[in-house]
């Protein structure tokens, strides 16, 4: 091509390429992108070069605003980058009898421009602002184009990512979540058209109570305690008040309920319970060893025994009961039953038609949704109404009620085993709920005598190596999530100088002896525990 010079990136696929860019952000005085798809961690890969200079971003436009791509663009907010030159592209649907099309047309560009003082350059081709495509996973091809500022080309590109950028609008952090579903709806329009699966991996359909607290000076609750709260009819009406209950307690209050499931995961001190009684069930003398008074300022305070408390006009009065410690962590999945519509742009230049002849070939195929008629650009995403009589329910059950007491209808197990070791050797069970398990064992009812050999040889195992087989089983998930954490809550046990339970004794055995036929040793762990661990038979649940 005259007057420029073009690369191609790469002739062998799945290169790399943000090394190159980032090369030419540290050159240029201003840079434009508008790409189809961006995440976190394409942004990360930009980072350094953004980082040290972030008002030389001069436009990015986003066609699929992904919560990854939110993520990314508050990424860029945090470096500095000033707001309004980040853009949402929310492309061109059309209404329909019931809604609107939600299989349309989306910005798809790929484009990027570095201008200095004398030359540009360019990137065009398929690399999207993702860590697949600029780390070099997926397959993908573009040109780099390098030459004098004012040429032709350059001034196309210039007018190609100004009609995208005049067609958007700037990102907005609190519309998230209507982003999301916007994108989520197109989705849904793809996978009706293409057969595609739901892309929800991990998720287990199983509903919680979540019930959020804040410690006091008054302790911790134990197995087999009850607290009193009160809660919303609307958990009745969706028929929750039967489902397992998860209760955590943290240390402080988080500024929001959405901030306070953020460290869930984190918290180390959680247990599982279940609705005892409410005041539509009969519930005797009023019996509680805790009470939270109010669910927007959940404080956890200690009774004298019992409460005596009027219930208040569109509460229940609830009564849970603790079972067992909470092992396991989740992400927790909750519906809101959000709606939004899309505000369209009905003027003639908001339009997008194919040409007369395609449009004739495409009212041939008879395709659903039909591709031949015009579509319009999406101008606004703006609240709807949520049809069914469980729209309220939801949001009063939801992380939007302003309530720490809440109904997850999905969950996703998360791995503990990623953590750091810091926070492996914490894991599950805080030293409070930890002396729960050794008080089972009461000088009033001896363990049998295997179950005490069994007892006396899992605590002779060194902390580290329990703390060794959690990041031993962690790559590859040699060990069930469950197992990880039994083996992080031992070595914290032993590490304290506390004895285990028979229950954790058990589990203990199982899988440590489960680790060693699959390839796990340790120098700690000498050849004589190990054959006492294997002749005790006490092995049952």
């Amino acid at each position: 091509m005259p007057g420029v010079n073009v690369e191609l990136l790469f002739a062998l696929p799945r290169n790399e390429v943000f090394t190159r860019i980032n090369g030419l952000i540290a050159q240029s005085t201003r840079v434009s992108a508008v790409v189809g798809f961006l995440t976190e961690a394409g942004v990360a890969l930009l980072g350094d070069a953004l980082q040290a200079s972030p008002g030389v971003l001069d436009t990015l436009v986003v066609g699929a605003i992904t919560l990854k791509a939110c993520d990314g663009l508050d990424r860029l907010l945090t470096m500095g980058v000033p707001a309004d030159r980040l853009l949402v592209h929310l492309g061109h649907s059309r209404p329909t009898k019931e809604s609107f099309t939600k299989y349309h047309p989306m910005m798809h560009s790929k484009v990027y421009l570095f201008e200095g003082a004398q030359s540009s350059a360019a990137i065009v081709g398929s690399h999207n602002m993702t860590g697949f495509a600029l780390g070099g996973q997926n397959t993908e091809a573009s040109v780099l184009i390098q030459g004098p500022i004012h040429h032709p080309l350059f001034t196309e590109i210039r007018t190609h990512i100004q009609a995208v950028k005049s067609e958007s609008q700037v990102y907005n952090p609190t519309m998230r979540i209507a982003y999301a579903w916007w994108f989520r709806e197109l989705f849904k329009g793809m996978q009706y058209k293409a057969l595609f699966g739901d892309g929800e991996e991990g998720i287990e359909y199983r509903r919680n109570v979540v019930a959020i607290a804040i410690a006091s000076n008054s302790g911790t609750p134990q197995i087999g305690d009850v607290i009193y709260l009160e809660v919303p009819i609307q958990f009745a009406v969706l028929k929750a008040l039967d489902e397992p209950v998860h209760f955590y307690l943290l240390s402080q209050l988080p500024q929001t309920v959405a901030e306070a499931t953020v460290q869930l995961p984190l918290c180390t001190s959680a247990f599982r319970g279940k609705v005892a009684g409410t005041n539509q069930k009969v519930v005797d003398r009023g019996f509680a060893d805790w009470i939270i008074r109010d669910l927007r300022n959940p404080v956890l305070e200690r009774t004298a025994g019992t409460v005596n408390v009027a219930g208040s006009p569109g509460f229940i009065q609830a009564f849970i009961e603790i079972h067992d410690v909470l092992r396991a962590r989740y992400e927790y999945i909750f519906d809101t039953a959000k709606r939004w519509k899309p505000v369209y742009d009905e003027s003639l230049a908001g339009q997008v038609s194919v040409t007369a002849p395609l449009a004739k070939r495409f009212a041939e195929l008879e395709l659903i949704p039909a591709e031949h008629i015009p579509w319009n650009r999406v101008i606004d995403l703006e609240p709807e109404g949520e049809p069914g009589d469980d729209s309220q329910a939801l949001r009063e059950t939801s992380p939007d009620s302003g309530r720490f007491l809440l109904l997850s209808r999905r969950r996703r197990p998360l791995d503990y085993a990623n953590r750091s070791t810091a926070q492996a050797e914490q894991l599950v069970l805080p030293g409070a709920v930890a002396s729960i398990e050794v008080e089972r064992i009461s000088p009033e009812s001896s363990p049998a005598p295997d179950d005490q050999k069994l007892i006396e040889a899992v605590q002779g195992i060194p902390a580290e190596v329990w703390f060794a087989t959690v990041r031993w089983a962690k790559p590859n998930s040699k060990l069930a999530k469950y197992q990880q954490g039994i083996a992080a809550s031992l070595g914290r046990q032993r590490k304290d100088g506390k004895v285990p339970s028979i229950k954790q004794a058990i589990q203990g055995q199982k899988l440590l002896l489960e680790a060693i036929e699959k390839g796990f040793a340790d120098l700690s762990l000498s050849n004589d525990v190990l054959e006492s661990l294997r002749n005790i038979k006490r092995l049952s649940n």
